[in-house]
């Protein structure tokens, strides 16, 4: 989060003013945020980290927010007997997309990432304090500039 909150994407002379560019940037920073947060626990608990985090990010998390959409009209459709009809349509999309995940991620997975790697309980707590003075260092050396 703290290189989301330096980014200042709102000027209109910023280049991240586009709407598009700057939904992608948020999501590969975000991404790489979360990413790098909860890099020692994955160490610690499955000896590897992976590689192509950004990428599957790009692609499964709009695809799993269409997918919670498509359920949740089969569920409201399913109240009523009489528009059973119409959860064809988002039964449809939500097999279709679930087939399409399972090929990515049937392709994606060999790809792997960094295995044999171990951290035990403390090395993982230092990992998180190292990270938390790296925060704190950066917000101190590039304070948050406020525009009104």
């Amino acid at each position: 989060f703290v290189c989301l909150r330096q980014l200042n994407m709102d000027t209109p002379s910023s280049p991240l003013h586009h709407r598009l560019l700057r939904l992608l940037v948020g999501m590969v920073l975000l991404s790489t945020v979360a990413q790098i947060g909860v890099a020692p626990l994955s160490i610690h608990y499955f000896a590897s980290f992976p590689l192509f985090f950004v990428v599957s990010n790009l692609v499964m998390v709009p695809l799993a927010i269409v997918m919670l959409y498509a359920l949740f009209l089969i569920l409201l459709f399913s109240v009523c007997p009489m528009a059973a009809i119409l959860q064809t349509v988002p039964v449809w999309v939500f097999l279709q997309l679930q087939a399409f995940q399972s090929a990515f991620l049937t392709w994606f997975a060999p790809l792997g990432g960094i295995g044999r790697l171990h951290l035990s309980v403390a090395q993982t707590w230092l990992c998180y304090l190292l990270l938390a003075l790296t925060a704190a260092l950066f917000c101190r050396l590039f304070p948050k500039k406020h525009t009104f």
